[in-house]
C-alpha cells in the first residue's frame, strides 16, 4: 500500500556536482526550528571537481535546494519542515538563491520485520541496508504529516510523498534522484 508512495530523495552521482560544506558553522537542532536571521554561508565540498555544476539540489548532508524546488516545496506548506535563505562561495563566486532544507518531522515508518539492518550497541540501527515501510506505522499518520519526512528509526533517511515527486519532476530539476522505497539499498547513493 505505501511502499510505491514513497521515494528516498538522493543527490544525483554524478562527479561534476560537488558536495557542500559549511563556510561558517551555525548551531542546528536536529528537532527543532532554525532561529537564525542570516542566510546560511556554504561552501564547495572537497574534493572539488575541476569543472563543477550547481545543480537544483546538493547535501550537505541535509538537502539544499534551488528556487526551483523550493518553490515547489514551499507552496505545499510542509509540517516541520523548514527553509533558510543559504548562498555558496567558492574562490570570488557567490551563488544566491539556494535554500537549506531543515526537515524536523520524524515520521515513526520503517517495518523493522521486514526491513534489513544492523543495530548498535544501544539498539539503534547503524546499518540499514534495505527496508519496507510499515503499513501500521503510517495509516495512523494523516498524509498532510507525512509529505516529507525523517524516518524515525534511521535518520540519514529523507522520505517523500509520490505527489511531491510529481510537482518536483515536472520543472526538470537537476542532481535528485528518487529512489522508490521497494528499490532503495544502502549503495543506491552510489548507482548512476
Amino acid at each position: 500500500m505505501f511502499e510505491n508512495e514513497y521515494y528516498v530523495i538522493q543527490r544525483e552521482h554524478n562527479k561534476h556536482y560537488p558536495l557542500l560544506g559549511w563556510k561558517e558553522g551555525v548551531d542546528i537542532h536536529p528537532d527543532m526550528p532554525i532561529v537564525y536571521s542570516d542566510a546560511f554561508k556554504l561552501k564547495l565540498g572537497k574534493p572539488i571537481p575541476e569543472k563543477y555544476e550547481l545543480v537544483d539540489f546538493h547535501k550537505l548532508p541535509e538537502p539544499v535546494v534551488s528556487q526551483k524546488i523550493f518553490d515547489i516545496l514551499f507552496q505545499e506548506r510542509l509540517i516541520n519542515v523548514q527553509f533558510v535563505p543559504a548562498f555558496i562561495e567558492h574562490n570570488e563566486n557567490v551563488e544566491y538563491g539556494y535554500y537549506y532544507c531543515h526537515v524536523f518531522n520524524y515520521v515513526p515508518a520503517i517495518d523493522m520485520e521486514k526491513s534489513n539492518y544492523k543495530l548498535d550497541m544501544l539498539g539503534d540501527i547503524s546499518i540499514l541496508n534495505s527496508f519496507s515501510l510499515s503499513v501500521e506505522k503510517l495509516k495512523k499518520i494523516k498524509l498532510r504529516n507525512r509529505l516529507l519526512f525523517i524516518a524515525e528509526e534511521y535518520e540519514s533517511l529523507y522520505i517523500i510523498h509520490e505527489s511531491l515527486v510529481e510537482k518536483i519532476n515536472k520543472a526538470k530539476p537537476k542532481g535528485v534522484r528518487f529512489i522508490p522505497v521497494d528499490e532503495w539499498s544502502i549503495g543506491s547513493a552510489f548507482q548512476d
